[in-house]
């Protein structure tokens, strides 16, 4: 043994032999022993699920009428285990002509555009200057050309080219059954004179040619030439038109553009347009804090959130980030569940403050910390900004506008989504900023070895499903959406050329649908895909969502996503190594989400939006509003009378039986996620912020100035206070307060007074007068006292008693439900300083001389002394403005973004704003002045005068249940609190002054009606100047009205827009009641 362990060969062979040895024991075991539970595992790895979209629940009305639905649609998907890398740019070829052939619209996510428009002079400000984006200034020349565009024809992408085709297949993609064809380059009707309309029914063509009507749905829809317009063939070719005519002078053809950054132009556009700190100048950064300011700072400070590392309390954060300011700092903040409360702690520091900084008596705690916040911005801009707090701060933000800002890196996501992609996209020798649409255009052509016959056009229409083939992940087995809705054509031809389309495959599923469009729009909501960061971790990362799932993002789809979503299917394939799917094994059903029941009556809601819509066009021409219960004769036209808002309330629930907006909008363009081209055709960029938009909730954003219809409010404090209503007060017409005269509307209007009011006349004949007396206790036309002196607390508590200072409980989350305001003599100078402080810390450097310098200690001071401008005991005048400005080194005649100087805004913008004056109570007790309400709002208070002081929650929501009709775990809120009154008969006192103003009306609205109807009127100012026209605004119409009248059940306010006034909502309120008791059988 000895001699054989001396050879090292065999020392070496019985190594080996044990390692033998031990592997064999090795195997032995895992094959033997532990074989069945690998050989498991390995089977799940070759198991793998691809999911099935679920149908969303049905939302309903409350009588079961299908309000949001799912129907059947054909999905054009890209199975990418199936194409060959080498085969792509042939499949992609073949399918991107099919759907271009035929007007449909894949999903598009490929940033470069082609052929499209531009101001000459570019940038926000000249956007701005020209009032519209350059491409909305193109679809006007072109609807102004209309004919002659129609007609016309050109070489385009070096094909002959006229728009005929494009436009019948894009209506008939809409309209199924639209009777026209093109026939050797001319449209026939196919059946003599009849078409199709939109619901589907045959209308007479009314001796109309085939064009006329192909030109008319043109002109009359927008939807369809935004549509066309989408098409780069379009809009090569008008331009091309358009410059034959000679119409573009200041419009240039970009031929390559990045989307991203069109789509920064217009965020930062529209941002500016409404907030007038946020420039060309201002970074990401700068414009969140901004705007985190001026709509949510109030919210992310009373709120208490959740996070991984426990409870977190912004309101606490920013005492604790104050007092290394101001150790002393006299306010805490204490927790009470999800929200907090701001309270004083030192009675003699607060006072100190109060001196020191010359802040009011009483201001509130919430708005002391915002105060000494401001007057350190650099700290509140940390504050926003931390990265503890800047999530929540998103959060609240997004619950009021999008600004499309990425808190991660601080920028605007068009950016970062900008350099990433170039990133991905391109072997980079420079920094991806640097690159041109049209040079990486190029190199993408180049690195995929493009055929140079094949158009730019054809080039980016395969670069539209590239950009989805590289988007799937390591899941290459999970199908990729490709195109949603197409036409039965499309699939015929996909079919027809399957052998050439490997991997390429149309399911059927279900998609979204809205039978009644519009209606109901902005209580629905419209969905959208997944892309907001707070989304990505709410719904991927904490929920499972698909990166690719429609999501709720307004209204009720929004606030009931997660009962509405269902529950997925999965069909089980099983996979080969590199994921290839070999073989199906099974499937499981999806689950369809749980069904919404709205307390909304379908044909109250439709007769809302109708007699809105009809209300507005009538009043624009000084038409008639023609109806069953008489006509109502506008004996005013106000053409700028196009936006308005009706509310109509269950009295005796606080159930919204209709809430109808207009302009309002399809719903049906958001049902995959709503392209580009359409999201752009309901915004309205106008620099009148009352211009119309389609996707602005006026009912529940909109706080307005009430006008007379807030005269109830200080008649029932006069009557709390012990006004007898009988009393009579003399209306000379106008009665002279210090310097200023108040006047009646009837004086205004016509030179004379009502005479002698008592309460109930006053509220009937809307006497001014008799409410300013009311205020002032003594009448300086006569000398007359009045029973009693009200005062603006005893109006402020009468108005926070009736809900005017709260919210009204509808559940809907986004959009944020404003609260409107009820007067806040404190809190008004505080307001202004804050603003105004945001407002020249943003802006200071652009309105230095020339010749200025600035450190940060100088813009301190500066800041400081317009800041004191606000405390000053008498209004400075333009003049004194203008010269302060000039000494602190500033220029007084540079202007903002909008052409404002900087004089006229500080000094009418902010210092005319800040002062509380005797005629600001009385503006206050005519529903004038700092006060502000929604519809939603005035329904309510409308609603507890009538149903004898029971304040009510409102609500939208009967119940949710699941698909098959069974009881889920959500109870509506039903929540009711009678308001406190020394006697309850004050409120039959205002009911009767309601009536008479319904019987007192010259036109007799309410002649031939089957109740009795309790209203009132309210034509309320809207100061300043239409930055578009020039002139003054009109003042807005307001209605508040309840029926019957001796058994109140339904409470009804509208407001219109530039009304002019506030008799013309008559007939649309009354049209809506009449409806109302048809539904119940009133007669």
């Amino acid at each position: 043994m000895k001699k054989f362990l001396s050879n090292r060969f065999n020392i070496l062979f019985l190594i080996f032999a044990l390692l033998i040895g031990v592997l064999g024991y090795r195997m032995a075991v895992l094959t033997i022993v532990e074989g069945a539970s690998y050989r498991e595992i390995a089977d799940v790895k070759k198991i793998k699920d691809i999911p099935i979209k679920a149908p969303r629940g049905k939302i309903y009305d409350r009588n079961g009428i299908v309000l949001a639905d799912n129907i059947s649609s054909f999905t054009v998907q890209m199975y990418t285990d199936q194409i060959n890398r080498d085969d792509f740019n042939q499949t992609s070829y073949t399918l991107s002509k099919i759907l271009d052939e035929n007007a449909e619209n894949p999903i598009d996510e490929f940033p470069i555009l082609l052929d499209t428009f531009e101001y000459k002079e570019s940038g926000i400000s000249k956007e701005i200057k020209y009032e519209k984006t350059a491409n909305e200034e193109v679809i006007d020349l072109v609807k102004d050309n209309i004919y002659e565009w129609f007609n016309y024809e050109t070489v385009i992408y070096e094909e002959n080219f006229n728009p005929k085709e494009l436009i019948l297949k894009t209506i008939k993609n809409d309209l199924n059954d639209f009777n026209i064809e093109l026939v050797d380059g001319q449209y026939i009707l196919v059946d003599n004179d009849k078409e199709q309309d939109e619901t589907g029914e045959t209308v007479v063509a009314n001796n109309k040619s085939p064009n006329e009507i192909v030109i008319e749905k043109l002109l009359n829809e927008n939807k369809y030439i935004k549509k066309l317009f989408s098409n780069s063939k379009i809009r090569k070719f008008s331009y091309e038109f358009l410059k034959s005519k000679g119409l573009v002078n200041n419009i240039e053809l970009m031929k390559f553009s990045f989307s991203y950054d069109n789509e920064f132009k217009d965020i930062k556009r529209n941002l500016s347009l409404n907030n007038e700190e946020v420039t060309e100048r201002t970074t990401a950064k700068d414009d969140f804090v901004i705007l985190t300011l001026k709509n949510s700072l109030d919210n992310l400070l009373l709120t208490n959130y959740e996070s991984d590392s426990g409870i977190v309390m912004p309101g606490k954060k920013i005492i604790d980030k104050l007092r290394e300011i101001y150790p002393d700092l006299p306010v805490e903040y204490y927790e009470n569940g999800q929200t907090g409360v701001f309270e004083f702690t030192d009675e003699k520091t607060k006072q100190k403050y109060i001196n020191q900084y010359n802040l009011n008596d009483e201001i509130k705690p919430i708005d002391f910390i915002k105060e000494m916040a401001a007057k350190n911005y650099n700290a509140l801009y940390e504050f926003i900004t931390n990265d503890e707090i800047k999530y929540f701060a998103q959060t609240e933000l997004l619950k009021y506008l999008n600004p499309n800002i990425s808190i991660d890196n601080w920028e605007y996501t068009s950016i970062r989504n900008k350099r990433i992609w170039i990133s991905n996209n391109v072997d980079k020798d420079k920094n991806s900023s640097d690159y041109t649409a049209e040079e990486v255009f190029n190199i993408l052509r180049k690195s995929l070895g493009m055929n140079p016959d094949i158009s730019d056009h054809d080039f980016r229409n395969m670069l539209v499903l590239r950009e989805r083939y590289n988007k799937t992940s390591y899941l290459s087995y999970h199908p990729v959406d490709i195109a949603y809705g197409i036409s039965e054509k499309s699939v015929a031809m996909i079919a027809e050329r399957s052998h050439e389309l490997k991997g390429i495959n149309v399911e059927v599923e279900p998609l979204r649908s809205y039978p009644e469009k519009e209606s109901a729009a902005h209580i629905l909501g419209y969905l959208g895909k997944i892309s907001q960061e707070n989304e990505i971790k709410e719904y991927i990362n904490d929920n499972g969502y698909s990166p690719d799932d429609i999501i709720g993002k307004t209204g009720v789809e929004e606030k009931f996503e997660h009962y509405l979503r269902g529950e997925k299917g999965k069909k089980t394939v099983e996979v080969n190594n590199v994921g290839e799917t070999i073989k199906s094994v099974s499937s499981q059903t999806p689950v369809p989400g749980n069904d919404l029941y709205l307390t909304i009556d379908t044909n109250l809601q439709k007769k809302a939006e109708e007699s809105l819509k009809k209300g507005l066009e009538q009043i624009q021409k000084g038409g008639v509003f023609e109806s069953e219960w008489g006509n109502f004769k506008f004996r005013d036209s106000y053409e700028n009378a196009t936006s308005g808002s009706l509310v109509a309330l269950d009295v005796k629930t606080g159930e919204v039986l209709a809430m109808a907006n207009y302009p309002s909008y399809d719903l049906n363009l958001f049902s995959t996620g709503i392209s580009t081209e359409d999201w752009n055709s309901l915004q309205n960029d106008s620099r009148n912020p009352l211009a119309p938009k389609p996707l602005y909730n006026i009912a529940m954003l909109t706080s307005i100035q009430p006008g007379s219809t807030f005269k109830m409010i200080t008649a029932l404090a006069a009557l709390e206070k012990g006004v007898d209503p009988l009393t009579e007060i003399f209306c000379p017409g106008t009665i002279k307060v210090g310097e200023r005269n108040f006047s009646c509307w009837t004086y205004t209007l016509y030179g004379y007074g009502h005479g002698w009011q008592n309460m109930y006349e006053a509220i009937q004949n809307s006497c001014n007068v008799y409410f300013f007396v009311t205020m002032l206790g003594v009448n300086p036309a006569t000398e007359q006292r009045h029973t009693v002196k009200v005062d603006v607390n005893d109006i402020i508590e009468t108005s926070k008693k009736l809900g005017l200072d709260s919210k009204t409980g509808i559940e809907i989350d986004i959009p944020r439900e404003s609260t409107g305001g009820v007067p806040s003599i404190d809190g008004k100078k505080s307001s202004i300083r804050v603003y105004l402080r945001i407002f020249l810390e943003s802006n200071l450097e652009h309105y230095l001389k020339d010749d200025t310098k600035l450190d940060e200690g100088m813009k301190n001071e500066i800041i400081e002394e317009i800041v004191s401008w606000v405390d000053r005991e008498e209004t400075m005048t333009r003049t004194e403005v203008y010269k302060g400005l000039n000494l602190l080194g500033l220029n007084p005649d540079k202007t903002n973004d909008s052409n404002v100087p900087l004089v006229d805004n500080i000094k009418y913008s902010y210092i005319n704003q800040a002062h509380w004056t005797a005629g600001d109570n009385l503006n206050i007790a005519i529903g004038q002045g700092s006060n502000s309400y929604t519809v939603l709002q005035m329904a309510n208070y409308v609603a507890t005068i009538a149903n004898g002081g029971y304040k009510r929650n409102v609500s939208v929501i009967k119940d949710i249940k699941t698909y098959d009709g069974k009881k889920t775990d959500y109870e509506p809120i039903r929540e009711t609190e009678r308001i406190e009154l020394t006697d309850y008969n004050h409120l039959e006192i205002l009911k009767e002054g309601m009536r008479r103003v319904s019987l007192d009306d010259s036109a007799k609205p309410y002649a031939n009606f089957p109740v009795e109807v309790g209203s009132k009127t309210g034509t309320a100012q809207k100061g300043g100047i239409n930055p578009e026209t020039g002139e003054p605004y009109d003042e807005f119409a307001w209605y508040v009205a309840f029926a019957p009248y001796d058994d109140p059940q339904i409470a009804v306010a509208v407001v219109l827009f530039q009304g002019g006034s506030g008799r013309y909502p008559t007939p649309i309120a009354r049209e809506v009641i009449g409806e109302y008791l048809k539904i119940k059988g009133i007669n």
